[in-house]
């Protein structure tokens, strides 16, 4: 059960939307993605480069983060 429902018991679901940010790629070509993808890539370089990661890596990093974080609340 998710924390959201323990503590508001008149919530009966909760609909949790995602950014394709978090699982994009760089390359070429077309993928196949599933539920276990993530956009590590992002983490690595904001973790490496710091406050000088390239702004789309941030908001990629940022969003990659917040939905690991949300599945792991939800217990997805």
């Amino acid at each position: 059960m998710c924390m959201y429902m323990h503590f508001r018991p008149e919530v009966k679901r909760i609909i949790v939307l995602a950014s394709t940010a978090c699982i994009m790629r760089d390359g070429d070509g077309p993928l196949v993605l599933d539920e276990h993808d993530w956009n590590n890539s992002a983490i690595e370089a904001c973790e490496k480069l710091g406050r000088n990661a390239a702004p789309g890596h941030k908001y990629r990093a940022s969003k990659t983060l917040a939905e690991k974080g949300e599945n792991s609340v939800c217990g997805a």
